[in-house]
């Protein structure tokens, strides 16, 4: 399925430090986000869009899930986790993300969060299974 992105800015109250937990639990839905904000990703111009941003910040920050394998651990799943098409695959509530911080010239911490989901992925069917699930 083709992937697609949307990014968000905003300005935070602080820097958070290293090992500082900045996502936890929640949806793309329950952001606000909508089909029309998010792009198909062209993987050449979205990589240098994803390095150039990472080059410019002071922090990176993840959210998704922990996975740990013999001698290894790591995250994955950075991406919307619910509105498949088959709902039984959906995590709802734990979409991932990627966050970008850097303190600009005025003091001010300016965040840009990457969200990622796939085409099949649809946030009025996370909406509504967040629904039913509450």
């Amino acid at each position: 399925s083709q992937v697609e992105y949307a990014i968000r800015n905003d300005v935070v109250d602080h820097l958070p430090s290293e090992g500082e937990q900045v996502g936890g639990s929640f949806s793309y839905a329950d952001q606000g986000l909508t089909e029309d904000q998010f792009q198909k990703v062209d993987t050449d111009s979205f990589h240098q869009q994803l390095i150039g941003l990472a080059q410019h910040s002071q922090r990176v920050a993840l959210s998704g899930m922990i996975y740990q394998d013999p001698g290894k651990t790591g995250i994955h799943d950075i991406h919307m986790n619910a509105g498949n098409d088959n709902p039984s695959r959906d995590q709802v509530g734990k979409d991932g993300m990627v966050q970008f911080y850097q303190t600009e010239n005025d003091g001010k911490v300016h965040r840009e969060t990457v969200y990622i989901k796939f085409q099949s992925q649809d946030l009025q069917r996370e909406a509504n299974e967040e629904q039913a699930n509450s």
